[in-house]
């Protein structure tokens, strides 16, 4: 079994390593690296009204009806760690994820041809919550960093307000 501390993960070498030495030579026992890795996690959803704030029950609060806004269960996240390596893992059943990572700066990319996504998000969709990809995540060493919520929908939110019109002009060619 190896025999480092629990939380680091071995990046050269092998430990323990076994060294056949001859008495009056000196014998290289190779190099060890470790690091200790942190983990950068998030949440995924379709936004069915496109408000950009999850409603798993709907704008109606009635859970099972049609404009609830369910968690996007198995959905692969792409992770480019610092030293260039990518994993990919799934959202859960709630929608989340989570990856341990080398520390550094992390992208996360939430894969919209998953077909776990395609089969809930309609074509058409947007980004109504968070930022997909997200570049430069910066994960420290031990810590655990929120990536934040990636929420999907089909239409532009309504920001502001809409005005009907109260007056018309009429122009009359030539004048």
């Amino acid at each position: 079994a190896p025999d480092f501390p629990v939380g680091y993960t071995q990046t050269e070498g092998t430990d323990p390593t076994v060294v056949l030495a001859a008495a009056g030579v000196d014998t290289s026992a190779g190099n060890d690296g470790y690091y200790r890795s942190g983990t950068i996690y998030g949440h995924v959803y379709y936004d069915y009204n496109s408000d950009g704030t999850q409603d798993p029950d709907g704008v109606d609060n009635v859970p099972g009806n049609a404009d609830d806004e369910p968690n996007l269960a198995n959905v692969n996240v792409i992770i480019t760690e610092a030293d260039g390596s990518t994993q990919i893992v799934a959202t859960d059943a709630n929608g989340d994820w989570t990856a341990d990572v080398v520390p550094g700066d992390t992208d996360v990319n939430v894969d919209e041809t998953d077909t776990d996504f395609t089969s809930v998000v309609p074509a058409g969709f947007g980004l109504t919550e968070g930022t997909d990809p997200q570049l430069n995540v910066s994960v420290a060493a031990g810590a655990s960093v929120n990536a934040g919520n990636d929420g999907y929908g089909t239409q532009a939110p309504l920001i502001g307000t809409a005005k009907q019109a109260t007056s018309v002009v009429e122009v009359t060619p030539g004048t």
